[in-house]
Parts: structure tokens; sequence; C-alpha cells
């Protein structure tokens, strides 16, 4: 099993798009999971990791210039960036484990050898 290193520059897999079928609770849930990921980010860049989080770069880029969110849309760009990261860390966020974007990232990584790692988000502690 790999250990994150200091050195490690992260790339954080967490659900994104929500299922809510009305728009405004949507919108709320995709919100709180964008600070969920920020969170993630701030606690393993205070470890003196580099953390990519698509969602949390992405997020509000895409709201203010009117940017699609699915996941076809961000897949080559994900995987760009997931080239570039030493390890795939897996925040375990409610709706990790049915998320499409997330399984494709865990599947990209795990075909270019890239080591997975699954954060367990109580609170978003980093264990």
């Amino acid at each position: 099993m790999h250990k994150i290193m200091p050195q490690d520059v992260i790339y954080l897999a967490t659900p994104f798009t929500s299922k809510a079928l009305i728009k405004p609770a949507a919108r709320r849930e995709e919100a709180e999971r964008w600070k969920a990921a920020a969170k993630i980010c701030g606690r393993y860049f205070q470890q003196g990791n580099i953390v990519y989080s698509p969602v949390v770069h992405w997020y509000p880029v895409a709201l203010q210039e009117g940017l699609p969110g699915d996941y076809e849309t961000w897949k080559r760009v994900n995987q760009a960036m997931l080239d570039r990261c030493d390890v795939l860390v897996v925040g375990m966020l409610p709706g990790y484990d049915t998320s499409r974007g997330v399984a494709e990232e865990i599947e990209y990584a795990l075909n270019t050898q890239k080591p997975v790692i699954y954060l367990p988000c109580e609170n978003s502690k980093i264990g």
C-alpha cells in the first residue's frame, strides 16, 4: 500500500454532480461537495503536499463562465492532470461509490499504474 509522502503530488477524486431532481437542491449539494473537497485539499496542503482537485479547481470557473459540468466535458483535462500526479486519493464523500467520474478516475489511475488510496471523510479528516 502506498503511503502518502510530503513530496507526493495528489489528485483528489470526489463526487460532484448531484442527482437531485430539483435544481436549487442540486446546486446546494454540489456547493457542499465543493466545500468538502476544498477542506481535504487544504489539509493535504498543510501537510506539504501539492493537491489537484478538478472539483475545487473547476467548479467556480464553470459557474462563472457557464461551462458544462458533465464528466465527458472534463475527462480529457482530468486524465492529463492525473498523468502529472503521483497518487490518486479517493475522498469517500457520500456518493463516491456511485459517481461515474470517480469510477473513471480510479480506472484510469489503475490502468496507468498510479496508486489509489481511499480516504474516509468523517469531517474531512486525513488519517
